[in-house]
């Protein structure tokens, strides 16, 4: 159990190694990730993954008149807070991909 856990970790820390730096998944759930015969955790679906610095982009773009108006993807995963003053989204999401991770996934197994 503790190899599944441990490889779908490295898994999800090997997508932030690329030249865009940090990556966010704005809709984590274990249907996302696969494992071989070698159990080996494989990322199947990146559709809605981001790196950090895009996904802040979106947000700021975002006009809004509450905090129900900024997100991207799904709602729980990437989620910001609206300035009302400035009527946009702010680029702050809560929780980076690996605290989601951490906290969807790991309960799972244990």
């Amino acid at each position: 159990m503790f190899d599944i856990v441990y490889s779908m970790l490295d898994a999800t820390l090997a997508l932030s190694n690329n030249p865009y730096g940090m990556v966010q998944s704005c809709d984590i759930h274990l249907g996302n990730f696969g494992i071989t015969n070698n159990s080996i955790v494989k990322v199947i679906d990146l559709d809605l993954m981001y790196p950090v610095v895009f996904l802040r982009t979106l947000l700021e773009q975002k006009e809004c008149v509450s905090d129900e108006d900024c997100w991207v993807g799904n709602k729980e995963d990437c989620q910001s807070s609206c300035d009302t003053t400035a009527g946009t989204c702010t680029s702050m999401v809560p929780q980076t991909g690996l605290s989601q991770y951490l906290r969807d996934s790991l309960p799972f197994y244990f």
